[in-house]
């Protein structure tokens, strides 16, 4: 189901629209008189193309279509993401988390799901950490995607050490 990020801009149809409407009608109206104006009706209709009613009103339907999908490309259409899934055995991914002691600040606690039932904001203890939402995506948006095929995590703290010689 897609939903608008601004939806309030829709509302710029209600001014937009009818002033790009009386802007045609005002330049039909000018350049018809200007061709009456300009010489003989005889010798402006050999030499030039005539006004005619289904151009203009085609030039007009193009300009208020083309109005109405900007201003809906300005609301932001939104479709909910469907999860992603790839051929098993076709990837091998590393997943590269920063382990440093910056990762304990609790910056998501109020993204996190709830614990037994306890609300983010109740759990007692350090929860919601940048290392929680870290494992929290691992778990629940790469694992999903990557069944049958390899994933291996790799930790780094500060300029990085090897943990095996």
């Amino acid at each position: 189901m897609m939903h608008f990020i601004r939806p309030d801009a829709f509302f710029l149809l209600i001014v937009a629209l009818p002033l790009i409407a009386s802007v045609w009608w005002l330049n039909l109206k000018l350049r018809q008189r200007d061709l009456k104006r300009y010489g003989e009706e005889r010798l402006v209709g050999r030499f030039s193309e005539p006004l005619r009613k289904v151009t203009e009103g085609l030039v007009l339907a193009a300009w208020l279509f083309a109005s109405a999908l900007a201003i809906t490309a300005l609301a932001g259409p939104v479709t909910p993401a469907t999860p992603a899934k790839v051929q098993e055995g076709s990837l091998q991914v590393v997943v590269l988390a920063d382990v440093s002691k910056s990762m304990a600040a609790e910056d998501y606690r109020d993204s996190m799901p709830p614990v037994n039932g306890v609300a983010p904001d109740m759990v007692p203890g350090p929860y919601g950490t940048r290392l929680d939402m870290v494992k929290l995506v691992i778990l629940k948006d790469l694992m999903p995607a990557l069944q049958g095929n390899e994933i291996g995590i790799c930790v780094y703290m500060g300029n990085g050490f090897d943990l095996v010689t």
